[in-house]
């Protein structure tokens, strides 16, 4: 599966990582995975790696689907949350950029596009090691 996620409750973090063809459907999946997951809840900010990226859907009436969908999730929290992307390639800033202009207007939804996995710690104040996910089983990433 092209996309997984780690979520690190030490940081108030879900780590999201996609990878090859993004699919919509996939990333759907993965999502209400996540918002099922023991550890999820609202407030979380969402690091988007979107560095090994070949290629994504582009049908944009689901991809606003899909982020009606999150808005449920991400706006239940007291405070807003982060949606930081890395995006490396010009492929990946368009992907990124794509979803930063959707939700750009939401009060609750702090977006970011950054280009290293480098620069997203700096704006966390995280180390390398604070991304590595923690013994969670391979079925909930």
């Amino acid at each position: 599966m092209p996309v997984k996620f780690s979520v690190l409750p030490d940081h108030n973090l879900v780590l999201v990582t996609f990878s090859g063809m993004v699919t919509l459907a996939e990333t759907t999946e993965t999502f209400d995975r996540y918002s099922s997951h023991p550890d999820a809840h609202p407030g979380q900010s969402h690091l988007v790696d979107l560095s090994a990226v070949t290629e994504y859907e582009r049908d944009f009436t689901k991809i606003m689907a899909l982020q009606a969908h999150q808005v449920d999730v991400f706006l239940e929290a007291d405070a807003p949350i982060y949606l930081i992307f890395v995006a490396p390639t010009e492929l990946t800033r368009t992907m990124a950029m794509a979803a930063v202009r959707s939700w750009q207007n939401l009060p609750g939804v702090i977006p970011l596009v950054l280009t290293s996995l480098d620069e997203a710690r700096a704006v966390l104040s995280l180390e390398e090691r604070d991304l590595e996910p923690r013994g969670e089983p391979a079925a909930q990433r």
